[in-house]
């Protein structure tokens, strides 16, 4: 399908986070793939959850087009992955006999150094760990055992710890710690991101994203570990434009338009920022270049489009709409997609 994405992009003043800007490569087979977690820095906003708003005066271009890079030109795909029942093999689906259970690609996945992993099906009933050698091309299975309404959640892999909203636990030990949810329960752990030595994790809503700091303080005795308390991040609120969204980033900063379907994914070194969007037939307005119904952008900090890239596989192809995007902290932003008979992994560089 094709079809053109429209967004405006304005901006008002500070920002925080970080990434480095790389060039394109070309598509190839998985090869040596070794590269840091992804990891944009720690924000500066004082502590709050709560929405701040300030008037917005909106300037609309006259017609301005933006064209989407080509897909080859800076995507790497990094795994190729084939579906199995077996111990070590990915597990795309556990239906029981009365039809219960899940079908479909992982819901989440996170790289770290030259690993991905993904949350997988153990069963019809329970989730693990799917661990994939970027290097090697083999896997492996870890139980971490999550909570119920965490089997297929957003995670995070530090050191050998898997880290989810409310629990640590250590892969190599077995062992597990109980975490305290850095946010109300009505928002959703969106991602998680590692920058330098320290986890983060970015909750929210469709209007508002928080980002909590995980004090390890592990395997140090007597230290238990916690989340810090959330700090806003950034929030949305309505443009001029009824197809769009204010983004305003901390307190008092920075602010540009997207398309209301558009997801926050973090921020980078130099204050630009990333976002993963599912276009509509109606996002036709400023941008050319073939696409598809999913697209990951890139702005700098002062709303400026820098660049944008659309995978070359459809909706219709995937299984059980698996498309999934990470960002890393030197820029890199990771693609899971899935479909029926394979799972890939692509690494784009923006």
């Amino acid at each position: 399908m094709r079809s053109r994405f429209s967004a405006l992009l304005l901006i008002v003043s500070v920002i925080l986070l970080m990434v480095s800007v790389v060039g394109c490569r070309s598509v190839s087979e998985p090869a040596d793939a070794s590269s840091p977690p992804y990891a944009p820095s720690s924000p500066t906003q004082e502590a709050s959850i709560e929405n701040t708003s300030e008037p917005i005066e909106t300037i609309v271009p006259d017609s301005p087009v933006f064209t989407i890079s080509a897909f080859g030109e800076c995507a790497e795909l990094i795994a190729r992955i084939t579906p199995g029942d077996g111990e070590d093999e990915l597990h795309y689906a556990h239906i029981s006999e009365s039809g219960s259970g899940y079908e479909g690609g992982p819901e989440y996945f996170f790289v770290s150094g030259d690993k991905i992993y993904f949350r997988d099906p153990t069963n019809w009933q329970w989730s693990s760990l799917f661990v994939y050698d970027i290097v090697s091309g083999e896997g492996r299975r870890i139980y971490d055992h999550p909570e119920e309404d965490e089997w297929f959640a957003p995670f995070a892999v530090y050191n050998g710890l898997v880290i989810t909203n409310s629990k640590v636990f250590d892969s190599e030990t077995s062992k597990s710690m109980e975490l305290e949810p850095p946010v109300p329960a009505e928002y959703d752990v969106i991602s998680f991101f590692i920058s330098g030595s320290d986890v983060y994790l970015l909750a929210g809503d469709d209007d508002s994203v928080f980002t909590s700091m995980l004090d390890l303080g592990y395997p140090a005795a007597g230290r238990a570990p916690g989340w810090t308390e959330a700090r806003d991040v950034c929030s949305g609120e309505p443009a001029e434009d009824p197809s769009s969204t204010i983004w305003t980033f901390g307190k008092l900063g920075k602010r540009f338009a997207t398309m209301d379907s558009a997801a926050y994914l973090g921020d980078g070194q130099d204050g630009s920022h990333y976002f993963w969007a599912l276009l509509s037939e109606s996002d036709d307005r400023l941008f050319e270049g073939e696409h598809t119904e999913t697209l990951v952008f890139k702005t700098d900090a002062d709303g400026n489009l820098i660049k944008a890239v659309s995978p070359e596989t459809s909706w219709d192809e995937l299984y059980g709409g698996c498309c999934k995007y990470l960002l890393n902290g030197d820029g890199t932003v990771y693609l899971m997609l899935g479909l029926p008979d394979r799972l890939l992994v692509y690494r784009i560089d923006l």
